[in-house]
């Protein structure tokens, strides 16, 4: 039934679009077309006001080469119209009463004498695009991401820190939402990392960073959203393009990919396709203190891998105000991983070794992710806009563990004990999801409602078994079968209103969920079944001070929730080795956040930002022991996070060679928290982040790149210290063909030498 209610709002929101206005002035409308009398795509047609020429309105032609300029007060005008490739059009002067619609003359554009190959465009395309609600990271503009995935470029992503436990902060906060192509994964850290690393750097057009989201945008994320933006070709025609890539590290890597789309005035079919196989290498160290023992663990595991991503869709443009697409996209990846673990364990007293820990494991894992999503889309000349999306995501991956166990002594490795394990890990993820936006123009101002029911079904099955002489016999007493079901149900208004060079926002989103995490074991507990049902209200405000056209000062408020996935809830252990394992808390609650943020822009290029934010039951990975030197990982609610952060970022050009780009954070972060006599939390941390990146063009062609990346390290999961990571990277890039093939070739962290070619 509420279901069916939203069904009907989103009608409504159809029929509202279509007959409201609010007393404003007339239209102009008019018509731009070539030699041949076709309609040009994307003309741009000026208002010109008579007396001083200074521009009153502008808009770019449609499909069909028309175009609407709105809300046109009375006056006297003329048209001005240009179009690459053809002659500016000045028109005569004409009168309007600003009442009734006005359809002009259509304008024909003459084509150019001058031929476009003798101009040639000197400037850089900016790397990062600071704007109004989100910072845009422009992958495909650098050279230095030539052979990374996904991952390794949200690493080098202004603000963003990737730790070595796939863990993902934005300006030094944890529980980021990661989008892709504007749809939420419900995938766990280590899927999510696993995917990413699948996806290639060419298939990336841009990332972007939305540290304080209206209520427009789901309320999950306490830190933000991350979206990650793949390319869809949108040339008119037939085109394609084929590209090949080579990286050499620790180990080598290749990828291919081509594109192939036909656009018209109202179709555009696209696809994309693209592969990622080879080898990567990963170090990884931790040191703990237990008494009355003191382990100290390295990890260096070896990935052989192959990835397949595809993407296919239809646009249809039905007429100037509907147009509807479909679209399909997925990855298949399989990996072969080999992990050598080492694990010395001393006295804490002598800091003598007294054994070693010895588990080179194996693990077979494979992954399959589909989505697919129906569009239609509603906009007229009064300013209504309506949006309908229906998404299907589908996800399901294995992962076949073999975990050795073997006891040495340390100075001459006799063996000792050894035990031996299997673990088989199914899971299936289910998405359904059905959203509307609807934006009209309100008292003088733009009113924007919406809704959206989501419903993410999980499906983890986790079998554990014993090997003795070579037999292996299933474990039922570790082993289970976890379901998590969630629903949220979410509603919102936001409303935009200018005054002068005042701009406000204020919006409210209300969130129902409703989640059941369901265990099969045959070990007895009191957490098998765990139901919820709850509603939170979300608030989110802003206010824009434009001093000048260079200068302009914005303060903003924002609300958020972070839930804990299924992992994070299932209460089973899994282990990891012999001496630890991680298990989940059925009872974790969802950690809430309230974050305000002032920033000033200069020239649109430069901003410099000071934000703090608050966490409540802020949950974190809390190592616990049990006796005989084992320990455990379990997500719990910490009392309050903290975090005040100082963000500069500029992109400037200052000259038409040279181009540069400059971020830099300084981020505090503070923990409080008591789980009883002698086990409190009250800490702070301060660390630093800056990334760096010079584009220099060259004659004949050429490009070059030098950028480098340092992240002083901080802490993560409020317990757990990091160290700091640098890189600097080279590239340089060479425009073949007339401009039809470019090739790159890129050395990332030049002090170990890895080498990317495309």
């Amino acid at each position: 039934m509420y279901r069916f209610g939203l069904f009907l709002l989103s009608l409504l929101f159809l029929c509202l679009s279509a007959s409201h206005s609010f007393g404003q002035n007339g239209n102009i409308t008019g018509k731009i077309t070539g030699n041949n009398g076709e309609g040009l795509i994307g003309a741009i047609a000026e208002l010109r006001i008579a007396k001083d020429s200074s521009l009153s309105k502008a808009a770019a032609t449609d499909v069909n080469g028309e175009f609407v300029l709105e809300n046109i007060k009375p006056g006297t005008y003329y048209i001005k119209a240009s179009f690459i490739g053809f002659n500016i059009f000045k028109g005569e002067s004409f009168s309007y009463d600003g009442v009734a619609s006005k359809n002009i003359t259509t304008v024909k554009l003459t084509e150019s004498s001058i031929q476009l190959k003798s101009a040639e465009i000197t400037g850089i395309k900016p790397l990062v695009e600071v704007k109004a609600d989100m910072t845009v990271f422009n992958v495909e503009n650098s050279i230095n991401s030539t052979g990374s995935n996904a991952y390794e470029l949200l690493q080098k992503a202004p603000g963003v820190v990737v730790d070595n436990n796939d863990n993902i902060a934005l300006k030094g906060r944890g529980g980021v939402m990661v989008q892709i192509d504007g749809r939420p994964s419900r995938l766990s850290e280590t899927e999510l990392a696993d995917y990413l690393k699948s996806v290639q750097s060419t298939d990336v057009e841009a990332i972007e960073l939305i540290s304080n989201p209206s209520s427009k945008y789901d309320a999950e994320g306490t830190a933000g959203i991350i979206n990650i933006r793949l390319k869809k070709n949108k040339n008119y025609g037939t085109n394609g393009s084929l590209t090949a890539g080579y990286a050499y590290g620790e180990e080598p890597k290749y990828n291919t990919a081509f594109t192939l789309n036909k656009r018209t005035r109202k179709f555009n079919i696209y696809t994309n396709y693209s592969n990622n196989f080879g080898k990567r290498y990963n170090e990884f160290f931790l040191y703990r203190e237990q008494r009355p023992y003191i382990f100290d663990q390295s990890s260096l595991s070896t990935r052989e891998f192959i990835s397949h991503n595809y993407k296919a869709g239809i646009d249809y443009t039905l007429n100037r105000k509907h147009s509807f697409s479909i679209m399909a996209n997925g990855n298949y990846n399989t990996s072969d991983v080999t992990q050598k673990n080492r694990n010395t364990i001393s006295d804490f007293t002598t800091l003598q070794a007294d054994s070693i820990l010895k588990s080179n494991q194996t693990a077979e894992q494979s992954g399959n992710n589909i989505n697919l999503n129906l569009n239609h889309h509603f906009t007229d000349t009064l300013g209504n806009d309506l949006s309908t999306d229906f998404d299907f995501g589908y996800f399901d991956s294995d992962r076949d563990n073999f975990i050795p166990n073997e006891y040495i002594l340390p100075e001459v490795e006799t063996p000792l004990s050894s035990t031996y394990f299997r673990s088989l890990m199914p899971t299936t993820i289910t998405i359904y999801s059905i959203k509307s936006d609807y934006t009209k123009k309100f008292k003088k101002g733009k009113l924007g409602v919406g809704f959206k029911v989501a419903v993410v079904e999980t499906d983890n099955t986790f079998n554990f078994y014993n090997i003795e002489n070579g037999i292996q016999s299933l474990d039922s007493s570790r082993s289970n079968h976890f379901v998590y079901t969630e629903n949220v149900n979410a509603a919102y208004a936001n409303y935009q209103y200018t005054i002068k060079k005042l701009e406000f926002q204020i919006g409210l989103r209300v969130e129902n969920t409703q989640s059941e995490g369901d265990l099969k074991s045959e070990v007895s507990a009191d957490d098998k079944n765990v139901k919820r049902d709850y509603t939170d209200f979300f608030p989110s405000a802003g206010v824009t001070f434009n001093v000048n056209p260079s200068h302009a000062t914005s303060l903003v408020f924002s609300s958020r929730i972070d839930r804990p996935n299924y992992q994070e809830l299932n209460p089973f252990e899994n282990k990891l080795d012999e001496l630890s394992f991680r298990k989940g808390n059925p009872f974790l609650n969802p950690q809430y956040s309230n974050k305000i943020e002032l920033s000033h822009t200069y020239k649109y290029a430069t901003t410099l930002s000071v934000g703090y934010s608050i966490t409540e039951d802020f949950f974190a990975q809390i190592a616990d022991t049990i006796p005989g030197g084992k320990s455990f990982l379990t997500p719990r609610n910490l009392a309050t996070e903290e975090v005040i952060s100082i963000n500069i970022s500029t992109s400037q050009q200052p000259t038409p060679w040279y181009g540069v780009y400059f971020n830099g954070s300084v981020i505090n972060q503070a923990y409080d928290a008591d789980f009883g006599e002698g086990r409190t939390i009250n800490t702070s941390f301060v660390s630093v982040n800056v990334y760096v990146q010079n584009t220099f063009k060259l004659p004949k062609a050429f490009t070059f790149e030098l950028s480098g990346w340092f992240n002083s390290g901080g802490v993560w999961s409020g317990s757990y210290k990091t160290d700091p990571t640098a890189s600097v990277d080279l590239g340089l890039q060479k425009k073949l063909l007339g401009d039809q093939a470019t090739f790159k070739i890129s050395v990332t962290d030049i002090f170990s030498q890895h080498l990317g070619v495309a």
